[in-house]
């Protein structure tokens, strides 16, 4: 399923609980609310067409609206900060576009309760030229979405 018919599917289902964790790929969308939601909707959304559902052994409902109260106290650490201007572009996740020198602490609070664009975000970077990733870590997890986009 891709997301627009994952979110489609969540709002015919009545699992209003519930939300778009995670645009990862074409093919690879992740939801985030409470665990007995999704475990009672897991077979819902294969009926609805969902390939595969696995349930992740995560501790929260990560970017998803449950994860307000966290981004509100971040916030207000955030508050006793201030940031220097950019000096390398940064894509925001949860807008899909590029940080400005204002936007740093919103984009960082945000990105805690809002989707992660990362379809979007590839999609603008090929747009704008881009034909090589190369990801920075532990993993290849980022790459082979990257991959599969397109």
């Amino acid at each position: 399923m891709k997301g627009d018919a994952v979110a489609s599917a969540l709002a015919e289902l009545g699992a209003g609980s519930i939300d778009v964790a995670n645009y990862n790929s074409p093919g690879q969308i992740v939801i985030s609310g409470p665990k007995a939601d999704i475990e009672a909707f897991a077979p819902k959304m294969k009926e609805k067409g969902a390939r595969r559902v696995v349930i992740l052994p995560v501790s929260g409902a990560f970017h998803s609206r449950y994860m307000k109260p966290a981004a509100e106290e971040f916030e207000a650490f955030l508050a006793g900060f201030s940031f220097n201007s950019l000096k390398i572009p940064c894509i925001a996740n949860c807008s899909a576009q590029p940080y400005t020198d204002d936007s740093i602490a919103s984009n960082l609070v945000k990105q805690i309760y809002s989707s992660v664009r990362w379809v979007e975000t590839v999609k603008g970077l090929r747009d704008q030229g881009a034909d090589m990733f190369i990801e920075i870590g532990p993993g290849t997890v980022l790459s082979g979405l990257a991959r599969q986009i397109e």
